[in-house]
């Protein structure tokens, strides 16, 4: 998506990333100046997310091999 809309993300950030998006809010864009508070409230959505996703995958692996034990 960087690639192909650029660092504004299309009309209104409609096509963002929360990678760029996390960049922009924190450090500023251009002109405008950055938001630590507002970076760091999306660093720790990010990490919530992706926490939540390893734990579903290691519950899923975990049944997977208790299912194979015995």
């Amino acid at each position: 998506i960087y690639t192909a809309q650029g660092a504004l993300a299309g009309p209104n950030y409609s096509t963002d990333i929360l990678g760029t998006f996390l960049y922009r809010a924190f450090f500023g864009f251009q002109l405008q100046t950055g938001d630590p508070n507002m970076g760091a409230a999306i660093a720790t959505m990010m990490f919530l997310i992706i926490l939540g996703g390893v734990c579903v995958y290691l519950f899923l692996v975990q049944t997977r091999l208790r299912r194979y034990q015995f």
